[in-house]
C-alpha cells in the first residue's frame, strides 16, 4: 500500500501543475484515476509523512533566486593615430623586406605596395587595424624572400 501512493504522489504532482502528460518511468503499471483516491488514501498518506516536494516547489527556489547583474559593456576600441615611432621595430622589418623586394622585382610593384601599405597605415584609427595593415604589407613582401 505505501509503495502505490508512492508511486502515486509524483503523478499528482505533475497532474496538479498542469502538465498534460505524466513523464514516462519504466514499464510501471498505469496510475490509478484521481477519483480512486479516497480518504483512506489521505489517512495512509498522513502517517507516511509530509509528502516530497512537487517539482514547482523544487523550481520556485531557484527561479526566485536574484539574477546576476549584467556584463560590464564591452570596451570599443580607443581611437589611435598611426606614428612611425610607435611601431619602430616593425617599420624596420618592413623596411629591410621592401629592400629585399626592390633588388628581386623588376617591374615596381613593390614601391606601388609599399606606398600603399603606409597610406592605408595612416587612415587606420584603431591598433587592429594598423596591425593587419602591417601583416598584409609583410605577407606579401615575404614572396620575395629567397627569390
Amino acid at each position: 500500500m505505501r509503495g502505490s501512493i508512492l508511486a502515486i504522489v509524483p503523478v499528482l504532482a505533475v497532474l496538479a501543475a498542469g502538465c498534460d502528460k505524466p513523464p514516462k518511468v519504466g514499464k510501471a503499471d498505469p496510475p490509478a484515476p484521481v477519483a480512486a483516491i479516497g480518504p483512506a488514501a489521505a489517512t495512509v498518506e498522513a502517517e507516511a509523512g509530509p509528502a516530497p516536494p512537487t517539482p514547482t516547489e523544487v523550481a520556485a527556489p531557484h527561479a526566485a533566486a536574484p539574477e546576476a547583474p549584467p556584463a560590464a559593456p564591452v570596451p570599443k576600441a580607443q581611437p589611435v593615430r598611426f606614428s612611425r615611432a610607435d611601431y619602430s621595430a616593425r617599420e624596420r622589418r618592413l623596411a629591410a623586406l621592401i629592400a629585399n623586394a626592390e633588388t628581386r622585382d623588376t617591374s615596381g610593384e613593390t614601391q606601388y605596395r609599399a606606398q600603399r601599405g603606409e597610406a592605408e597605415r595612416q587612415r587606420c584609427s584603431t591598433k587592429a587595424c594598423i596591425e593587419r595593415s602591417f601583416a598584409a604589407e609583410e605577407a606579401w613582401m615575404r614572396r620575395w624572400e629567397g627569390s
